[in-house]
């Protein structure tokens, strides 16, 4: 192969790779975007129904009864309170 042409990634200074592919060819305001989007927090609706992932949770969950909707409802307004509403 000729140089420059190496199906590797090129190393930069410091050790680290530079980038092949899509976030290459793109400006810097759109890789910031393209990583904003993957890095947008998880609503907290999202989290309220699924809050019951572990036998633990569950048990938990379970046990509020009749007061569960009220309570979930209430933990997620105080989570879209302190961590923002995401997106």
């Amino acid at each position: 192969m000729m140089r420059g042409m190496t199906a590797r990634p090129r190393k930069r200074r410091g050790g680290r790779r530079l980038a092949i592919g899509p976030l290459r060819c793109r400006s810097r305001r759109e890789r910031d975007r393209a990583r904003q989007g993957a890095l947008a927090p998880t609503p907290a609706r999202w989290i309220a129904e699924r809050i019951a992932f572990a036998p633990g949770m569950a048990a938990m969950v379970d046990v509020l009864g009749s007061d569960r909707v009220r309570v979930l409802d209430t933990f997620v307004a105080a989570l879209e309170r302190d961590q923002g509403k995401a997106r």
